[in-house]
């Protein structure tokens, strides 16, 4: 009986040594739950700070933001303006200096673009063929009719082969001109 009267002291003992050891755990886990609990608070409190500091901020920053965005504004309708005004006085000058240079060249200038002859003409004639000859650089034209001769001097003659594209290349200035008053 010493036998289990030994082992029964020694289950004793460990069941005491188990509470003992239990009781530290739930003491301790307490402990815990409790930092646990301040600390979901802390945490909450820390959120509704956070979120007052941001709306805060917002109120605070907001006529900052308004005041900024107003000057800008402004800088940009003075600016505005100024290249308004700068244009405008840029293309009176442009629109001087370029009627000074028409004027140079003659305000009154004569341009000529002779037709393709057509088929009938050339039949209703007796096979003329070529019945107009140009001067190269020297803007004159000579019309053979018969035997009657007229010269013409033009500024610039554009021969049948002309393009278009040709011929506004050459009056594009002076429609220009025109244009412009």
């Amino acid at each position: 009986m010493s036998q289990a009267h030994a082992h029964s002291d020694r289950l004793f003992q460990a069941v005491s040594h188990a509470q003992s050891q239990l009781h530290t755990f739930k003491t301790a886990l307490g402990k815990t739950v409790t930092e646990l609990s301040r600390s979901k608070r802390t945490l909450a409190q820390v959120k509704r700070d956070q979120d007052g500091i941001g709306e805060r901020l917002v109120e605070e920053l907001r006529p900052l933001f308004q005041t900024r965005v107003k000057s800008l504004q402004d800088a940009n309708r003075n600016g505005r303006k100024s290249l308004l005004a700068k244009l405008e006085k840029e293309s009176a000058l442009r629109r001087k200096y370029f009627n000074q240079v028409q004027e140079l060249k003659g305000n009154i200038r004569v341009y000529c673009r002779v037709r393709p002859i057509l088929e009938k003409e050339t039949k209703s004639r007796g096979g003329c063929g070529e019945c107009l000859t140009y001067t190269k650089g020297e803007g004159t034209l000579t019309l053979t009719q018969d035997t009657r001769v007229k010269t013409f001097e033009f500024e610039q003659i554009f021969k049948p082969s002309s393009t278009q594209p040709q011929v506004f290349a050459e009056v594009s200035d002076l429609v220009l001109s025109v244009l412009d008053g």
